[in-house]
């Protein structure tokens, strides 16, 4: 048995005033699992080291996808796809959402994660005994990223499954810049209606499913206190 990395990212926004401009349709949670960091950051540094030269030189050295071109997001994804990794993401339409009068921004996006979560390790338990959860470090509340933190190592209690959880800046860990561009990519898809970047991926996406319009644990764990 051995350790399952899994790098989390996430697109969209979690605003439900769509009069708003840039509010998003869609929500998407995204992870890039994987039992060989090494071969994930090799990805990530040959992509910024096929960048031209004076780009390099102007650069922050994070790779985002949302700041790069074309080309270099189709060579990290093209990259990405030779690897052995696994990618899941759980979406939702907020369209489709009923939100209680008490709203957390905070509670709905740990429940979503704790949920991709459930379904990954149902999915790759048979190969992993511990997990190693990587996020990037957005959150600047403590309680809130207490909340986050506590929520994922709950399932990995009810599933007999030790996580560790790891908050870092997305410059710390190329695994993080890799799984930014499979949201990325996979946002829009669903956002934009262009499927161009994620079909790079191809067979490595095992799971990409809407969830339900009032998820069990949604409805549970979006009051205040709970």
């Amino acid at each position: 048995m051995s350790t399952a990395y899994i790098y989390f990212d996430e697109s969209g926004d979690l605003g439900f005033d769509f009069s708003k401009r840039g509010t998003s349709r869609w929500f998407i949670v995204t992870f890039l699992v994987c039992a060989n960091k090494r071969l994930v950051e090799k990805v990530v540094s040959k992509t910024f080291l096929a960048l031209p030269s004076k780009v390099r030189k102007r650069h922050s050295g994070s790779l985002h996808a949302v700041s790069e071109k074309s080309l270099t997001r189709k060579r990290m994804l093209a990259l990405l796809s030779g690897k052995d990794i696994q990618i899941m993401a759980l979406r939702i339409d907020k369209g489709k959402i009923a939100l209680p009068s008490d709203y957390r921004e905070s509670i709905l996006y740990a429940g979503l994660v704790q949920m991709l979560l459930r379904e990954c390790i149902h999915l790759v338990s048979d190969d992993f005994d511990s997990i190693v959860f990587i996020a990037s470090r957005k959150e600047t509340n403590r309680a809130n990223k207490e909340h986050f933190i506590k929520t994922l190592q709950a399932v990995g209690t009810t599933r007999d499954v030790a996580i560790e959880v790891v908050v870092v800046p997305h410059a710390f860990e190329k695994g993080l810049q890799a799984v930014d561009f499979v949201s990325w990519s996979i946002f829009q898809k669903y956002e934009r209606g262009d499927s161009s970047y994620v079909d790079l991926l191809g067979d490595k996406i095992i799971f990409d499913e809407e969830a339900d319009k009032t998820p069990p644990t949604l409805s549970l764990n979006l009051r205040k206190g709970s």
